[in-house]
């Protein structure tokens, strides 16, 4: 342990710098088994690195199980993470305690068994100065009952892996590859989730949903980032008006708390409003890009961005979104549309009802695709103001024609369509 800890004082300050001056392309995937709706006979598995990723799927089919579970498991990739001064001797022949947000922790385990939850987060990067590396984290989280309390604790034994071979000593990894390694934990500890039930008044004078902070508390934190102090909240609640005035199309926009913090004052075009008057969707915005703006986590985590939203303002919120979020942003919805025009990569779930769990599939290569895609009807598009279709190679240059038919002033009369890029655009399909 002491020489490892030398080693980390010799390198620290100089392998990252060169790593990040040299660039670096990096993988990063998860495998999460027998938590929840996700038994050991179909995990989930799935990738995601910087940029939108989405899981599409039916009610009841595990979208949000996903999300919840970097919600819930935060604590933990902390603990993993920078919050202990001595990862790399934490990372193996040791555990854990830790807790979760959950009611009822024996909930978060498969329903099918008993056994214990099994997560492999793998992260993969090659470098001009250290070569290709891959590294992977197993944890086994278990639960224990404490008799004279009669309460569940979790506790997790790590693993952390070379090349498939478990490390047992700080001297066989390089402390580039850790300090990136401790890093993308981090990233993981810090996120922001957002359930989909989303209402900036109506939740009582100090609610919190999830991780929004919602209702009487959430006007006078409004009040205080716009007045207080703070020049750094002064300019992202600023930053923030201007990014919604500029979604809705409006010449002019203020938003301000009212005199006994129960509610928003807006001003519209030289027209003064209450929140509640102008309609869920403005308040939808008001609520999560203030929380995000105020906190810009590593990745943003929401449930159906689509809610309350016209579909012309879905892809803008989303977009929107993701410039609050320092790394990516993963969301679940039942819009094909919304995932094909946003995101680098798509995951399609379904639920097997007669062996009781989920399977997460990309999207491509999902068996029920043709079912998903008739749920989506381009006819009933026409009706909800579009006038036309404009194909486009994949979801890049999705982003790049929005903002070109932003500028015409024809972007809510085009609905954009991916053609899947290189995943779907091959001679064999």
């Amino acid at each position: 342990g002491h020489r490892g800890c030398a080693f980390e004082r010799r390198h620290k300050s100089t392998w990252p710098l060169a790593l990040y001056q040299s660039g670096m392309s990096m993988k990063t995937s998860v495998v999460i088994t027998i938590f929840r709706c996700f038994s050991d006979q179909a995990p989930a598995r799935f990738d995601f690195s910087d940029g939108f990723t989405s899981f599409i799927g039916v009610n009841n089919s595990g979208k949000s199980t996903i999300l919840r579970f970097f919600y819930e498991f935060r604590t933990l990739f902390y603990l993993l993470g920078s919050g202990n001064s001595r990862t790399s001797d934490r990372l193996y022949d040791s555990f854990t305690k830790f807790s979760v947000p959950a009611h009822d922790l024996t909930s978060i385990f498969h329903n099918g068994n008993n056994r214990p939850i099994e997560v492999a987060l793998s992260f993969s990067s090659v470098t001009e100065v250290g070569g290709p590396f891959d590294l992977e984290l197993k944890l086994r989280i278990e639960h224990g009952e404490i008799p004279e309390t009669r309460t569940v604790e979790l506790f997790c034994f790590p693993i952390l892996k070379r090349s498939g071979q478990p490390i047992r000593s700080a001297l066989e990894m390089y402390e580039v590859e850790l300090a990136m390694f401790v890093e993308w934990l981090d990233s993981l500890a810090n996120t922001l989730y957002i359930g989909p039930f989303r209402n900036a008044i109506n939740l009582g004078e100090n609610a919190s949903y999830f991780d929004l902070q919602t209702g009487q508390a959430f006007i006078a934190s409004w009040r205080r980032w716009k007045t207080g102090g703070s020049k750094a909240d002064n300019n992202s609640t600023r930053r923030l008006t201007d990014d919604i005035r500029d979604l809705f199309g409006f010449a002019d926009l203020e938003i301000n708390a009212s005199e006994d913090n129960t509610t928003l004052q807006c001003f519209v075009n030289g027209q003064s409003y209450l929140l509640n008057e102008l309609g869920a969707g403005l308040a939808e915005f008001v609520i999560v890009l203030a929380n995000a703006a105020t906190r810009t986590p590593a990745y943003i985590l929401i449930d159906e961005p689509e809610l309350h939203l016209h579909p012309a303002l879905q892809l803008k919120f989303l977009t929107t979104l993701g410039r609050y979020a320092r790394n990516g942003v993963l969301f679940s919805t039942h819009s094909i549309g919304l995932a094909r025009t946003s995101s680098e990569r798509i995951y399609a779930l379904h639920l097997d009802a007669v062996r009781g769990y989920s399977i997460v599939e990309p999207y491509e290569k999902a068996p029920t695709l043709s079912e998903m895609l008739g749920e989506l009807s381009y006819s009933g598009l026409h009706e909800q103001g579009f006038e036309q279709l404009l194909l486009v190679e994949g979801p890049t240059e999705v982003k790049t024609m929005l903002q070109l038919l932003r500028k015409y002033g024809k972007d809510l009369s085009t609905v954009l369509v991916p053609l899947g890029g290189g995943s779907l655009i091959r001679p064999n399909v």
